[in-house]
């Protein structure tokens, strides 16, 4: 199966309203030899205020940020689509992508009226190769890659793996991230095929659905800074969250620590109050790389398998544990944030398109921005309609109803100038942020000139949107 490695340098690190500023990839075939590649600098859009550290890692000049001469989203996206068809089904691959660039890939593919899951449909999967480094550090303890150590333990950071295996980066730029990202792949490929194997059945979901059926699986996981191989017994489904289950760390000595199995429900939340790391909800749809006890030669020669199995089977048959455990889960499980904002931007997990939008935007995509208000009263989505009349006032303002037009135009307003506090970035906001920099002290003279050419632009900016409003 081919591979599309990729990346993207973003406006800012809010997975809701930021948005990319470069999109690139590198297409290879199985063995990880590159095919094809492709770089993409993107119009930053007009209700989006690009943070200013952004502005300064990623080295953009702040008079090209909003430049015409760049491609729009929209754009930009149909470019890196068309870039993938012709390589997929692939496996989407990149650096913490599963955290971080997949969330503003599918922000991005959603806002520009595509259908947001690129990476897991069409026959497509993903990977995330900072999921396997640490995978490959909690087995093979540096033997493959050198993981550098800094304040507060083991660093994973892009820059620092690469610094410490005498790999080229630039960091912050995009295609230097996938050229990296790409480089750490090919070392595992090469000289840890077990775990790139593993890694690489682990997006499949055959293998996914495989996980439940088996007593217990290698996790790596971060402890008191560094990374070690945790024994996780899969103990219930999630009895809300499909694909997600709740799971206990498994003793790998028989005589220490070992769970009170046959105790009280009162005494096994003690026992789990006092160590709440024990117990965690896995989601499959996050890829880690769960190894099975058995197939791996270097697990089963640190970790013996007969009695983590024997304690992980023993756990699994006493149901009173399992649903202490279960209650004690979901007691301790982290409630998402809700947005107050009323923007269409974090309803994008709402649901999934209808089949009849989908067709609907197939035939939206093949007419002109000019021809496209006939859509409007065609859309079953509400998000889609409302993403839609933004693309429609900033490229055919005169196709839809002036009440529209007006009313993206208030959006704007409040989007780029409000004054009061907002759950997106606003341009007073980067523009105390700037000053906030500047008046630290620790910027250099290059950085405070970029900086206040950025807030310069950032006042014409507010502006300008007020005199839109004003026009109306």
């Amino acid at each position: 199966m081919r591979f599309i490695f990729f990346d993207l340098e973003t406006s800012g690190l809010d997975r809701t309203y930021d948005l990319p500023l470069s999109i690139a990839a590198i297409a290879t075939d199985e063995h990880l030899c590159e095919i094809d590649r492709i770089s993409i600098r993107v119009r930053c859009e007009p209700h989006v205020i690009p943070d200013p550290a952004a502005v300064l890692v990623t080295g953009i000049d702040p008079t090209e940020i909003y430049s015409g001469k760049l491609p729009a989203l929209p754009d930009a996206i149909k470019l890196f689509l068309d870039f993938a068809a012709r390589y997929s089904p692939a496996i989407f691959a990149g650096y913490n992508s599963i955290g971080y660039d997949e969330h503003l890939l599918r922000q991005s593919l959603y806002q520009s009226l595509r259908p947001p899951y690129l990476t897991t449909t069409g026959g497509n999967r993903r990977l995330d190769i900072l999921h396997v480094v640490r995978t490959l550090a909690a087995i093979y303890v540096g033997d493959v890659l050198a993981i550098p150590v800094g304040d507060g333990g083991q660093r994973f950071d892009l820059p620092s793996v690469c610094q410490a295996n005498s790999i080229p980066h630039q960091a912050h730029d995009a295609m230097s991230d996938v050229e990296a990202t790409l480089a750490i792949a090919r070392v595992v490929y090469r000289d840890a095929a077990d775990i790139w194997r593993r890694a690489i059945d682990m997006t499949d979901r055959k293998t996914l659905r495989a996980v439940p059926k088996t007593v217990i699986y290698g996790v790596a996981e971060r402890r008191d800074g560094q990374v070690t191989l945790i024994f996780r017994t899969i103990l219930a489904p999630h009895p809300d969250k499909r694909d997600c289950y709740i799971t206990i760390e498994t003793p790998t000595e028989p005589d220490v620590d070992q769970p009170p199995v046959t105790a009280s429900q009162d005494e096994i939340f003690a026992w789990l109050e006092a160590r709440p790391e024990r117990v965690s909800i896995l989601n499959l749809k996050r890829g880690n790389v769960l190894m099975p006890m058995t197939g791996f030669h270097e697990m089963a020669r640190r970790y013996p398998p007969p009695p983590i199995v024997a304690t992980a089977t023993r756990m699994r048959e006493a149901r009173s544990f399992v649903q202490a455990c279960v209650a004690f889960a979901l007691a301790h499980e982290k409630a998402l944030p809700v947005d107050a904002g009323g923007q269409v931007e974090p309803r994008i997990y709402e649901a999934f398109f209808a089949s009849a939008d989908v067709a609907t935007l197939a035939e939206l995509h093949a007419e002109p921005p000019s021809e496209r208000a006939q859509f409007l009263d065609l859309l079953i989505d509400d998000r889609l309609r409302e993403i839609l009349v933004r693309h429609l006032a900033q490229e055919a303002p005169w196709s839809i109803p002036q009440d529209l037009v007006a009313g993206y135009q208030g959006w704007l307003l409040d989007r780029v100038a409000a004054r009061q506090e907002r759950p997106w970035r606003t341009a007073h906001a980067a523009i105390a942020q700037i000053e906030s920099m500047i008046g630290a002290g620790e910027a250099t003279h290059e950085q405070i000139r970029t900086l206040m050419i950025y807030r310069d632009m950032l006042i014409t900016k507010i502006a300008e949107v007020q005199r839109l409003e004003n026009n109306m």
